[in-house]
C-alpha cells in the first residue's frame, strides 16, 4: 500500500519568518536542490507566514526529517549571514505517515487550501505559495515569456538563474537581488514564475492520480478543505490577512530592508511599533506579537 507523510515546520516562537518573496523563492530553490540531491519525492508543498507543509513520499520518517533538517539548516544559515540575526529559528519538524485513498486525498485537500483557511485566496489556485497552480501553467502569474521580446536585463536574469540551477545551486539572498536588480513589475512577475518553474521538483502526478484527473483534483480542492488530525498544529481560525498589512506597514517602517530591522530592533522599539500596529492596521495583539517575534 502507497504511503505518504505529511510534514508541518514552524518557527520555535510560532512566529511570523516569511516576510518577503526573496525569503520565499530561497527556501523554494533550497528545497529543490536538496530533494534532488538526497533524492526526496515532494509531492506538495505550501509556504505560509509562519510554517510550511509538505507531503512526501520517502522511505522513513528520519529520511523527511533529515532532508527537511538540511534545508532548513541552509535556509537560517543564509538568512542570519545576509540579516545579522543570530540563532537557531525552527522547532523540531512534526510529520504523520498518511494511507489508504480518503485519508491521502484528505491531507492533500487540507495542504493545498491551507492560505484558503486563513483568508488569504478564495481559491488555492490563485496562491502562489503553495504551487498548485504550476501543475496548469509555466506562467500563471505573469504575461507568457518570450525571449526574442525580452530585455537585456531580464536575458541576463535568466542567464543567471539558468546557470545556478544546472550547476544544482540554490538562489540565496544576494544572488536574488542581483538576478532581480533593474527589472520592472511585469519582468519580476515574469521571473518569479520562470524561476518556480525552473527549479520545480514537484510530483503533481502522484497527487492527480488520486482524483483521476488535473481538472478532478482541482474541483475536489475547490469544494472541500480536508482534515488533519495526526500532526499537533497550532490551531487558528483567524484570518492571515492582518500579516499582509503588518508586512506593508514594516515596509513603511523600514523593517524589511536588506538588514532587516523586523530581527534585530530591540525589545523596548518592538514594543513602540507594536503600539503603532495595533491602532494601524486591523491586526489583533496575538498577531503583532507573532508578527515581530515578542512572544
Amino acid at each position: 500500500m502507497e504511503k505518504f507523510l505529511h510534514t508541518y515546520q514552524r518557527t520555535l516562537d510560532k512566529g511570523v519568518f516569511l516576510y518577503r518573496v526573496q525569503e520565499r523563492l530561497m527556501l523554494y530553490t533550497i528545497i529543490s536542490v536538496t530533494a534532488k540531491k538526497r533524492k526526496v519525492n515532494v509531492c506538495a508543498l505550501a509556504f505560509m507566514f509562519t510554517h510550511i507543509h509538505s507531503l512526501l513520499r520517502v522511505s522513513s520518517r528520519r529520511d523527511a526529517h533529515d532532508f527537511f533538517g538540511e534545508a532548513i539548516s541552509i535556509f537560517v544559515r543564509e538568512l542570519n549571514r545576509d540579516s545579522g540575526r543570530k540563532g537557531a529559528m525552527f522547532d523540531s519538524i512534526g510529520s504523520a505517515w498518511k494511507t489508504g485513498d480518503k485519508k491521502i486525498r484528505s491531507c492533500i485537500l487540507y495542504i493545498y487550501n491551507n492560505s484558503c483557511e486563513k483568508k488569504l485566496f478564495r481559491r488555492a489556485i490563485d496562491d502562489r505559495w503553495n504551487f498548485l497552480s504550476y501543475a496548469f501553467s509555466h506562467n500563471p502569474f505573469s504575461k507568457k515569456l518570450i525571449l526574442r521580446n525580452s530585455s537585456a536585463g531580464m536575458r541576463a536574469a535568466l542567464k543567471m538563474v539558468n546557470f545556478e540551477e544546472q550547476n544544482g545551486r540554490y538562489l540565496n539572498l544576494p544572488r536574488l537581488r542581483t538576478i532581480f536588480s533593474g527589472l520592472n513589475k511585469e519582468e519580476t512577475q515574469q521571473l518569479m514564475d520562470y524561476i518556480i518553474c525552473r527549479y520545480d521538483m514537484i510530483d503533481y502526478q502522484s497527487t492527480v492520480k488520486y482524483f483521476k484527473s488535473p481538472d478532478s483534483m482541482l474541483m475536489a480542492i475547490d469544494s472541500g478543505t480536508g482534515k488533519e488530525f495526526d500532526i499537533k498544529e497550532e490551531w487558528d481560525g483567524d484570518s492571515e490577512i492582518p500579516f499582509v498589512h503588518l508586512c506593508s506597514k514594516a515596509r513603511e517602517f523600514g523593517l524589511l530592508d536588506r538588514d532587516m530591522k523586523i530581527y534585530n530592533s530591540s525589545p523596548e522599539r518592538r514594543a513602540e511599533l507594536k503600539e503603532v500596529f495595533l491602532l494601524e492596521t486591523d491586526a489583533q495583539s496575538y498577531q503583532i506579537d507573532k508578527f515581530l517575534h515578542l512572544q
